[in-house]
């Protein structure tokens, strides 16, 4: 195991590049394309947006994003879950 030791400022610098990184990707003003349709199963929205599926739940029941069904399946809408990801990243 390698130790490198860092000061705190170039801790800081690393971390707010990532941040920066990580918000690049969620802010493409793009609309939902095959790439990322408009609805996603639980499975699906957890993987796209890394997250877990009790996390998802949460914020349903929260009332932060909403279920949909379609017959016997659940659906989220991929802009909630990321504009409810941005905002969580922002704070």
């Amino acid at each position: 195991m390698e130790v490198i030791i860092i000061s705190k400022e170039d801790f800081l610098s690393m971390i707010e590049e990532n941040n920066n990184k990580l918000k690049s990707l969620f802010l493409d003003k793009e609309e939902p394309t095959e790439t990322h349709k408009e609805f996603l199963t639980t499975k699906e929205a957890c993987a796209v947006f890394n997250t877990s599926r009790q996390n998802l739940y949460n914020k349903k029941n929260e009332g932060v994003i909403k279920q949909y069904r379609f017959g016997n399946k659940k659906y989220y809408k991929y802009d909630e879950i990321r504009s409810t990801i941005l905002k969580s990243n922002e704070q």
